[in-house]
């Protein structure tokens, strides 16, 4: 049906362009009955150009099924972001002291879940297009203090750490010589934690090996 309002909406505006303009420029054509109602050409090109653009205006703002306005014909239309919790669709982890991570895992929607106080193993792998690792952890939600720790065998990574409105909070690289680098996190009002390694800017290393952990603050 919006194709239909649409393409009538462009006829009678391109019908009421013509009226206003061309025809009322032919002295012999100055008027004519539109309607049943004589009218000059002027007036009566305004009147269906009116017609044409409310269309139009119903084409574009008219909601659809979802209750978003239309998209032009012709584009494809934006889809609604879902408001299902990217936990509920997270693979769990094995509740061990470390796991293995789940591939794919290279976007926040595809999270491995892991339990507070143990950690993962995972690998970066630029030759399987596996530039990002993304995990989520469940959290008490009340002020809280964390340490995110990752551990690698060079410095080809970054750790990043989002709250559960996926915004950054804290990030730390990764030191190369097999030792742990931290992230104190404090936690005002949050129920999970995501975590994303992924190369630095500009390494070169085609790979890169580490353990993450995420455990409350103690001392």
């Amino acid at each position: 049906m919006s194709y239909v309002l649409f393409a009538l909406g462009v006829l009678f505006t391109l019908i009421g362009i013509y009226l206003i303009f061309v025809r009322k420029s032919d002295e012999k054509s100055a008027s004519l009955e539109l309607f049943g109602v004589k009218l000059q050409a002027s007036s009566a090109g305004t009147l269906v150009f009116i017609i044409g653009t409310t269309l139009l205006l119903v084409t574009f703002l008219a909601p659809n099924n979802n209750g978003v306005a239309n998209a032009l014909p012709g584009f494809k239309q934006a889809k609604l972001i879902s408001d299902q919790p990217v936990s509920a669709q997270a693979v769990l982890l094995p509740p061990k002291a470390s796991a293995e991570e789940v591939e794919p895992n290279n976007h926040v929607s595809e999270s491995n879940q892991f339990q507070l106080g143990n950690g993962v193993n995972g690998r970066l792998d630029k030759k399987r297009d596996d530039f990002a690792d993304w995990y989520v952890v469940n959290t008490t939600g009340e002020g809280t203090d964390y340490v995110a720790r990752i551990r690698s065998d060079h410095n080809g990574c970054r750790l990043i750490v989002y709250d559960h409105l996926e915004q950054e909070i804290g990030d730390v690289y990764c030191n190369g010589d097999g030792g742990q680098r931290l992230i104190p996190i404090f936690v005002k009002n949050s129920d999970k934690l995501f975590l994303k390694v992924i190369f630095n800017s500009g390494s070169a290393a085609r790979s890169s090996g580490y353990e993450v952990f995420l455990d409350k603050k103690t001392g």
